[in-house]
Order: C-alpha cells, then structure tokens, then sequence
C-alpha cells in the first residue's frame, strides 16, 4: 500500500530535507499523479541510492517513507515509500535506527522488510537489539527482501546473540534465517552452546516437517515434489537435518 498511518503534513515532511536539497524534488515528483513523472522520479532518485547522503537528508528520507502518504500505484509491486527507504541504506546513520523502531508497528509489509534492512545496515549493538525487539514484538514481515537477509549475514559480531533470538521467532521463514546462522556458524562467528536452548523446539519442527512429507509422498510420479504444500516442508526439513 501506498498510505501510511502516520500524521505529519506533507509540508511539514518536506520541510525535514534541508534547503536546497536535490532529493525535495524528486520526492515532490513522487506525489504527481501522473505516473509516468513518478516513475520518471524513481529513475532519478534510485543513483542516490550508491552515494553516502549526510544525515539530515538521510532523515528526511526515512520520515518521507514512514509519513508521506503516495498516489495509489497501478502496479501492486511499486511502493514509493520503500523506493525511497532503499536509497537510505547506503547510508545507514545510528540516529535513524529511533524513527525505524517507531514506524516498524504500523508498516505495512513492504515497508517493515524495508525497516529490517535498514536496521541490520546500521550494524550497531543497539539497531540490532531493536531489530530483534522489532520482530520479537510485531513479528517478520510475511516477504522479507533478500536485502534483509544479506544485511543479516554482516551481523556476525552480534551472531550469538541475534541468530538465537530470531531464530525462536522465524515461523515460515526458518530455512532463510536459519541459512544465515549456519553461515555464521561455519564461519566461527555463532558458537554452537548459543543455540542450544532452540534445541527442542528445532526438534518438534523437524518432526512435524517430517510427518508432513511422509503424508505427501506419492507411489507414482514426480509431479507431486514441486507442488506447493510439498516444497516447503522438504526445504525445512533439509535445514533441519
């Protein structure tokens, strides 16, 4: 979605950028209703993306995302507040890591993975305390970018810590999340004792994705392996084991 739950006025978002800031008119362009200035905007706006912006635009950013309230797309994947979230991760100030955490509860999901990104970028012990407090409070995002989990895998300092946590609270997305920890494990970075606590509830799940495969199998055929109910319990259970 393209509206956000927040209560600032246009005005006062834009007046966050600092004078003459070249990011103000491309954000500006992003609230036309034409939508092929929009997109023109999106082309301008996405090189600022590789460039390390100072911290007040970068702030004037995240408020634009989490405030400013967007023409409704055509398309459903084109989300102008995570288009403008993403040019922030380049540029990843501790001082962003408060304003994440506040719109992190009411974030639709584009914008929650989009949140996750930019706290795992930040890299402190604090942003990735809140991203654990993020997930363990309000949960994952149903989709998370492979951004997300890419900026995990830079977390290894914090691995023994961080990886447990969210790997108690991973649902659905145990086999991407789990992926990074055993990285972190082959690399050293997570010790094994870190993840003993998980050890029974790792079980438990092994052996529901287990007992869901052998309802699945089929005598004949191979079709039936790529089906949607299958894949993802063989995935889990390839994890696990």
């Amino acid at each position: 979605g393209s509206r956000s739950p927040m209560t600032m006025t246009p005005e006062e978002i834009l007046a966050t950028f600092p004078p003459g800031s070249k990011l103000r008119p491309l954000v500006e362009r992003l609230l036309d209703p034409d939508e092929r200035k929009r997109d023109e905007a999106r082309l301008a706006l996405a090189p600022f993306g590789k460039t390390a912006l100072d911290e007040r635009e970068a702030h004037a950013l995240l408020v634009v995302a989490t405030e400013m309230t967007f023409p409704p797309e055509r398309l459903e994947w084109r989300n102008s507040r995570t288009d403008v979230l993403a040019v922030v991760w380049s540029s990843p100030h501790p001082s962003l890591a408060a304003g994440a955490v506040r719109a992190y509860p009411a974030g639709d999901d584009d914008l929650r993975a989009a949140l996750l990104a930019l706290l795992a970028a930040i890299g402190t012990r604090d942003s990735v305390r809140a991203l654990a407090d993020c997930i363990a409070a309000h949960g994952w995002p149903a989709r998370p970018y492979p951004r997300v989990f890419s900026e995990l895998s830079r977390l290894t300092d914090f691995a023994d810590f961080l990886f447990p946590a969210l790997l108690e609270r991973a649902g659905p997305l145990l086999v991407d999340v789990g992926n990074v920890a055993l990285a972190a494990l082959a690399s050293g970075k997570l010790s094994p004792a870190a993840l003993g606590p998980l050890a029974p509830s790792l079980r438990d799940r092994l052996a529901k994705s287990l007992d869901a495969l052998e309802k699945a199998l089929q005598p004949t055929g191979i079709g039936w392996r790529f089906e949607e109910t299958y894949a993802p319990s063989r995935s889990e259970a390839g994890f696990l084991l």
